[in-house]
């Protein structure tokens, strides 16, 4: 195999940093861009990877077009201008529920995945991984049934999924909103539901457009990092695992955990 360009967003902590953690030491003929907004935490966390020659650390917020594109011409001198493998990490959680909080989770795990995969698809060669959650698929499985339908449509369109997102933004600056499931984590959940959905029209895009790349959604499963106060069952190291599976053998417009495909849409048997 020859040696390749991953690149791993919001990798300086938790899930993001072990999956460079592994990559790092899985393949080390690979270059594993970690993807941080602050570059000294950044630096911190490469000093804990033995062996991390091949880990470089480069300075990226997702929800800034102006530090995405500052990356790019970055990847452009430096790296040949290539990405072979796109791990969209980022990603934030709270418990908070009001305008703000929405918009914030929103920027980060919807807004900030979009940018990151068409400011970036220039660059791809081989797969685009995207890092969801499962909740999206239990929330999916818990909306009205007419508003899961839209977002079921095969034929949803880019376009209709960003009205549905502001529908919501409208709906909880409204105090209309008590019908979206999984409070507190609604915020979350429907950013998931939304990237979930996302992942469906990038990846059918790409059937046509860019045969050759593979795109996925990708559960680390509810893992005890800092995004959840260390709450999950699971350790980080086990998401950073589940991770490179869907790297390693990435199912085209799937959704995986631990190297497995499953339902984009399922009942829930615990909440969050």
């Amino acid at each position: 195999m020859s040696p390749r360009t991953i690149l791993v967003s919001g990798a300086n902590q938790g899930i993001g940093f072990e999956t460079v953690k592994i990559l790092s030491n899985q393949y080390p003929d690979d270059v594993v861009l970690l993807g941080c907004r602050d570059l000294k935490k950044g630096e911190e966390a490469k000093s804990k990877i033995q062996n991390s020659y091949n880990v470089h650390v480069i300075q990226l917020d997702v929800t800034k077009q102006q530090s995405i594109d500052k990356m790019k011409e970055l990847i452009r001198k430096q790296y040949n201008g290539r990405i072979d493998i796109l791990v969209n990490n980022a990603g934030i959680a709270s418990q908070n529920h009001d305008l703000e909080s929405a918009k914030q989770t929103l920027d980060v795990n919807y807004f900030g995945l979009k940018a990151m995969c068409h400011s970036l698809e220039i660059f791809l060669t081989k797969a685009v991984v995207c890092v969801t959650s499962e909740v999206g698929c239990w929330g999916l499985e818990d909306l009205p049934s007419d508003l899961k339908t839209k977002f079921e449509n095969p034929n949803l369109t880019e376009k209709q999924l960003d009205e549905l997102v502001q529908e919501y933004l409208t709906n909880v600056k409204n105090g209309t909103d008590k019908h979206y499931p999984f409070p507190p984590y609604q915020d979350y959940c429907f950013s998931k539901i939304a990237a979930n959905t996302f992942v469906r029209i990038l990846a059918s895009e790409y059937t046509t457009k860019h045969p050759n790349i593979t795109v996925v959604a990708c559960c680390p499963g509810y893992c005890a990092t800092a995004l959840n106060n260390f709450q999950g069952p699971r350790t980080a190291e086990a998401g950073g695992k589940s991770i490179v599976a869907s790297i390693d053998n990435p199912q085209h417009g799937k959704f995986m955990q631990d190297g497995q495909i499953l339902p984009w849409s399922i009942k829930s048997n615990r909440s969050i």
